[in-house]
């Protein structure tokens, strides 16, 4: 801090220095316009002879005197003596009023002698004045602003992880690397307490609860740090991570002043949302501030001010370049002087700029030692929207720009931005493309824009669902966000597109920076349905302005680039060749440089999880997705244009059979009674379709509550003697307890799976077979839980048919699916409810005993070891 100090007030000093050089030829300038104001070398230490009405006056050396006071008169307590900012803007008062009441060249001499102002008279108060500011200005001055730096903070991008379990810690920290985050990895509390004794400073600590010779052990460090045990390390964000999920363990968290606490396992991506939040890491650029200034000294010295407020200043000293200057800059304010050099008023500048549409609504503060009202009021209605009076103080100025800046950037952005990822929208990025390219054009210089499409996106909302698909959006947001430079335009382009503008960047450059984010981004673990977890990817197209002529041609050849990677196989980038107008791959680098002539993005690894669906793979991982996404669209299609004609067709039947037609004949009575029964097969099974569809898609809203499982048992086994007795089949419960509540389970979906699994177990049950539930408290490696088993004795499941039992439209023999009915689908829904709940799902089969089918939850109940 003590280097910041020094550093600001070296920098003011020189600003001071800058003033005293100024003067030294600013006020002979002031003293010879004086003599040549009134024609007469009267200048000396007397005081003047009276002047008389004869006296002549010359105009054109008052405007240059007032504009010279006037400059003299803005400069800041500090800098310059307060006595010659009072003087100086006494002088300039005064030539004002004078330069006002004078008439034009052209103007006929109508005013009266008594309303006309006689310059004259004037004279020996002029007089005074200059010398006196001569005199002031020699003086010394004292300092008056004090500079309170702002704290330096950590580094916004440095983790502390502690964690026993190495795999997990070094998974992690390859994920949160691909979002730009740099994790130290400590396995266990002390270890991290000493490097932060040697005082390091993360920008947040990621602590997990329980270690393996204390389960505690993450709790009581956490304790210790905020009881002060280790200087200036109490405001590290800490966030827990624990497979625990208890009321206990979120309580003693919090009572340890952790900010955040998420469950194991977890999603990078949520890790990444309260990372976000609490650090704030994408932040936006520094204000910007426009200083339009004809003065060297006091545009330095507001732009001295501004800049150690940590906002961004730009110095304007012509006003024939505020255009330029606008577009070039883009700045969130504008700081104006309301008289420059060359006659430019600020106000009529300010009218011109709110005419121009792209920049009418930027607010203009205007700095003058201009006193009167009514002046001000002209000047605010002119497009001003502040008024600060000469000098201004640094802490006021600071204050109006910050909180005038801060509050036009954020209704501009409201009109500007994407409102789910905060990135630019379609129309304003390219505006600010049109304006890169014409400043990029007067420079020479290139901009390349690069136009990405996520791959299969609308798979990824059909199989998870449109928050998750929104989680999807949001995570390549930030990954280009934290990936680019600041200097770079990111916009949601519309839907799942996005454009990346890079100024000065040749396309071969941009096409490799795009690969490398590609790369992160598609080795990203996202969050799914469930306990589903998945990848996914992106194709890019690139091209700059060395290959087209404008704005608009250079986001088409972007986009022909953008199909062309689509239409090879997604999951790579493209560049456009404006030669052959056809799209080159960007060819693949090994370590050494050499191509392996393969496109880019093509990967010879696959990066498969056991329970992720990739989206984007390469190869024929494609083409079979592509045929589950084609099949799964055509099912969800044709089942819901199924139900509403089956409706109709179920309703017409049961009218007839009803009497509605008259008495039937008992032919025709036969033949309704089973077009009646195979209606509600083909019913059902349409529901089947329907509900698992709803469930893949993520559609299904679970309600979890505490229920008693074996009441739940115990109702479904007494509805499935109905089915069963028509089958000969017995249905009866060897084995459960008289209550076993559970307190998270969907009492619906938990009903539907005991359904599916005992009318399976009956369909598949021989006549005059029996089928045996059991409902049974366990344990396993001191996890409690519970098991509901239900046992036919049928032929038992073929060995080359056990890997399918649960998939979608599997049934081991054909003729048994048309025999017994259904088409595959009750068992998928039982794995997708179980997965659901957080269980798992299997069986057990022998062709001379029967089949089993089970699944166990966990009984957060029970204590772990009770019997």
């Amino acid at each position: 801090m003590g280097d910041d100090i020094e550093n600001f007030q070296a920098k003011l000093s020189k600003v001071r220095e800058r003033f005293r050089a100024g003067l030294k030829e600013k006020l002979p300038q002031m003293r010879a316009l004086g003599e040549k104001l009134i024609n007469e070398k009267l200048f000396v230490e007397e005081p003047p002879v009276e002047a008389t009405p004869e006296q002549s006056f010359d105009m054109n050396a008052a405007r240059k005197l007032r504009q010279l006071a006037h400059s003299l008169a803005g400069y800041p307590i500090g800098v310059a003596h307060p006595e010659m900012n009072r003087r100086a803007t006494l002088l300039e008062t005064i030539l004002q009023s004078i330069l006002q009441n004078a008439p034009d060249d052209d103007e006929e001499e109508e005013a009266s002698e008594t309303e006309r102002v006689n310059p004259a008279e004037y004279i020996p108060e002029i007089h005074d004045l200059v010398l006196s500011i001569e005199r002031y200005a020699a003086m010394p001055v004292e300092p008056e602003y004090e500079f309170s730096p702002p704290v330096l903070e950590h580094d916004a991008r440095s983790l502390y992880l502690v964690d026993d379990d190495q795999e997990f810690a070094t998974n992690l920290a390859d994920q949160l690397d691909h979002f730009g985050y740099e994790t130290t990895i400590f396995s266990h509390p002390d270890q991290m307490e000493r490097s932060l004794a040697q005082g390091t400073r993360p920008a947040a600590i990621l602590m997990d609860i329980v270690f393996f010779e204390d389960t505690e052990a993450g709790l009581k460090s956490a304790k210790r740090l905020r009881r002060g045990k280790i200087a200036g390390v109490e405001s590290i964000p800490l966030i827990f991570l624990s497979a625990r999920d208890d009321l206990q363990a979120r309580l003693e968290a919090i009572r340890a002043k952790g900010r955040a606490y998420i469950t194991k396992p977890l999603y990078v991506t949520a890790l990444i949302d309260k990372l976000d939040e609490l650090l704030d890491v994408v932040s936006e650029d520094p204000l910007r501030v426009l200083i339009v200034e004809d003065d060297a000294v006091l545009a330095a010295y507001y732009s001295l001010i501004l800049e150690q407020a940590n906002l961004k200043t730009h110095i304007l000293k012509i006003p024939d370049q505020i255009f330029d200057a606008l577009i070039d800059f883009r700045p969130d304010l504008i700081v104006m002087d309301q008289y420059l050099d060359n006659d430019y008023l600020g106000s009529d500048l300010a009218q011109a700029i709110a005419q121009h549409e792209q920049f009418f609504d930027v607010p203009v503060v205007f700095l003058s030692t201009e006193t009167s009202i009514e002046i001000h009021f002209d000047i605010l209605a002119a497009g001003g929207d502040i008024f600060l009076s000469k000098p201004v103080r640094p802490d006021h100025l600071i204050s109006v720009v910050t909180t005038k800046a801060e509050r036009s950037r954020k209704l501009h952005a409201l009109a500007i931005r994407d409102s789910l990822t905060g990135l630019l929208n379609h129309a304003a990025a390219k505006e600010e493309l049109v304006g890169l390219t014409a400043q990029a054009r007067r420079l020479k210089k290139t901009v390349s824009v690069a136009m990405l499409d996520l791959d299969y996106f609308k798979s990824v909302n059909d199989t998870h669902g449109h928050a998750t698909g929104d989680r999807v959006l949001l995570a390549i947001a930030r990954i280009l966000k934290q990936r680019l430079r600041k200097s770079d335009i990111i916009a949601r382009y519309g839907g799942e597109e996005f454009m990346v503008v890079l100024p000065y960047t040749p396309a071969s450059a941009a096409a490799q920076v795009m690969d490398e984010i590609r790369e992160h981004f598609s080795s990203v673990e996202l969050a799914g349905q469930g306990p589903r977890r998945f990848h996914a990817s992106f194709s890019c197209g690139v091209a700059d302005l060395e290959q087209v002529p404008d704005a608009p041609e250079l986001i088409d050849a972007a986009d022909r680039a953008l199909y062309a990677a689509k239409k090879a196989g997604r999951n790579q980038v493209a560049l456009y060749d404006p030669a052959t107008d056809q799209i080159p791959l960007s060819p693949e680098q090994k370590p050494d440089g050499e191509s392996t002539g393969r496109p880019a993005g093509l990967r010879g690894e696959d990066r498969r999880h056991p329970d992720a669906m990739i989206i984007g793979a390469t190869g024929h991982g494609d083409a079979a997705n592509s045929v589950d996404r084609l099949k799964d669209e055509f099912i969800s299609a044709v089942s819901h244009e199924l139900r509403t004609p089956l409706t109709g067709l179920r309703g017409a039947v049961g009218l007839l059979l009803g009497g509605a037609a008259g008495e039937l004949p008992e032919r025709a009575r036969e033949l309704l009674l089973m077009a009646e029964s195979q209606g509600g097969r083909l019913s059902r099974l349409v529901h089947d379709l329907l509900d698992m569809e709803s469930m893949e898609s993520g559609r299904i809203r679970y309600r979890f509550e505490a229920c008693d499982l074996a009441h739940l048992v115990r109702a479904a086994v007494r509805e499935a003697h109905v089915f069963a007795q028509a089958s000969s089949v017995s249905v009866e419960i060897a084995e459960s307890p008289d209550e076993l509540e559970l307190p998270r389970l969907d009492p619906v979906r938990i009903r539907k799976l005991l359904d599916n699994l005992l009318h399976n177990a009956v369909k598949f049950s021989p006549t005059d077979g029996t089928v045996t539930v059991r409902l049974t408290r366990f344990q396993i490696r001191n996890e409690a839980r519970v098991r509901f088993a239900v046992t036919d004795q049928g032929p038992g499941i073929p060995e080359d048919f056990r890997d399918e039992v649960f998939n979608k439209f599997s049934q081991a023999d054909g003729s048994a699916s048309r025999s017994l009915g259904g088409i595959g689908l009750g068992l998928t829904m039982c794995r997708a409810i179980v997965r659901r709940h957080g269980g798992t799902i299997s069986f057990e089969s022998d062709p001379e005993r029967g089949t089993t089918f089970f699944f166990e939850l966990k009984d957060a109940h029970q204590p772990a070891g009770s019997p």
